[in-house]
């Protein structure tokens, strides 16, 4: 394999169980993001179902919502305005007990907690995605001022539209024509779905949800990043014949005699990115702990080779460096750990406000390509690095084995 941004798709065992593994590096043939998926236990992100409203709870504003095959589901009754009933239950015009309502995940369960849902469904294209509560529009932040102000004149047609609709980054590349094309088109299946969906009965899954490895490997190829590599022929399938892929940017990989997997070192950089201790070039380390309620980041000096023997103002500096080294890694690692929620980093003491400016300056740019979200917030009176990343998917230790200690 070419050292070249790239996506690799494969299965393999691991720990005893069968996964399908989504592996991206970068240009430095570095990972930078790993997803992994028991074949045995899919996500349910996307999907829609008719449920049952078993309690609303307002003391802790959210309602408790039975679906498919038992499931109980959390859904914050900030998400549950503008809900599409199949059935309404109760007198008033708010959400009651025995209502039963479309929904849709948007988060995985974790642990012992309970996957979330949201009335807002939405339905995504390649250049739009379509939302039936939200009817206000949006439009990516990754796109410039200048589309941004494109987009926003597009939209104002559409101000009493029935739908909310998101301008995706896609978009930038498409005229105002062909996204204007898929907005309609794709707003005819979404009636067609809904006018279906209100006569089914509570309990049911209506639309199985694009799992979280087709949905990265789409977004890899249509943003250009790379190629992407896979030896499942029903997954390049659904690639080659779903989407109009550029010649020599998706490949089926066929050489029975050495697995994928094992070509792109998948069990070494699963055992490394699952690890406590995170080496740097420098011989720098972070210590990653991850706990219920948030993750702690250390940062060592550990074999570092280039420690100063002076000055107290060398060793500031000797600090800085290794923190500003520790900032970059650390944002790879959220990354490729998908460690999510609340996240303390303890940076070697600095004593210059100078450096400590700095160092966050340095974190909060390393983290901007990350599209889950992270916000870098200050120091704390104990001089620790506060920020947050958006709750999505599982953390990959959670990926890997349900019952293992991760925050998020």
């Amino acid at each position: 394999m070419d050292r070249d941004s790239r996506c690799v798709v494969t299965e393999m065992t691991f720990r005893g169980k069968r996964f399908r593994v989504l592996l991206v590096t970068d240009e430095r043939g570095r990972e930078r993001e790993i997803l992994c998926e028991d074949t045995g236990a899919r996500s349910l992100v996307g999907d829609i179902y008719t449920g049952k409203v078993e309690r609303v709870m307002k003391g802790i504003c959210a309602a408790f919502v039975k679906i498919a095959d038992g499931r109980t589901v959390f859904l914050p009754l900030e998400d549950a305005v503008g809900c599409v009933y199949t059935r309404k239950e109760g007198k008033r015009e708010e959400l009651c007990g025995g209502d039963e309502i479309l929904l849709q995940i948007s988060r995985d369960p974790v642990g012992t907690k309970d996957a979330v849902a949201t009335c807002n469904l939405s339905f995504g294209g390649r250049f739009v995605t379509l939302t039936t509560a939200k009817k206000s529009h949006g439009i990516s932040r990754k796109l410039s001022k200048g589309e941004r102000q494109r987009w926003k004149e597009f939209l104002v047609t559409y101000d009493k539209y029935p739908f909310g609709i998101i301008i995706r980054t896609e978009a930038a590349k498409a005229g105002e024509e062909a996204v204007r094309a898929e907005l309609e088109e794709l707003a005819g299946k979404v009636k067609t779905f809904l006018r279906t969906a209100v006569h089914q009965t509570g309990g049911q899954l209506l639309l199985r949800g694009e799992g979280p490895l087709e949905k990265r490997a789409k977004q890899f190829l249509r943003q250009g990043e790379g190629a992407v590599q896979t030896d499942l022929s029903e997954f390049y399938r659904e690639l080659a014949f779903g989407m109009d892929v550029e010649e020599g940017k998706l490949l089926l990989y066929g050489d029975s005699s050495y697995e994928l997997y094992k070509l792109a070192g998948i069990p070494t950089i699963l055992e490394r990115a699952l690890g406590r201790k995170v080496w740097m070039d420098s011989g720098a380390y972070l210590v990653i702990d991850p706990t219920e309620a948030l993750t702690a980041i250390d940062v060592n000096s550990g074999r570092n080779q280039r420690q100063p023997k002076g000055s107290d103002t060398d060793m500031e500096e000797y600090h800085f460096r290794i923190n500003l080294e520790a900032a970059e890694e650390i944002a790879r690692q959220l990354r490729l750990r998908n460690i999510s929620g609340m996240i303390l980093v303890d940076f070697i003491n600095m004593r210059s406000e100078e450096h400590r400016s700095r160092v966050l300056q340095c974190l909060r740019h390393a983290v901007t390509e990350d599209a889950a979200g992270v916000q870098v917030l200050d120091y704390t009176r104990l001089q620790l690095v506060e920020l947050t990343r958006k709750k999505t998917y599982p953390p990959l230790a959670r990926q890997i084995c349900p019952c293992e200690k991760a925050s998020g």
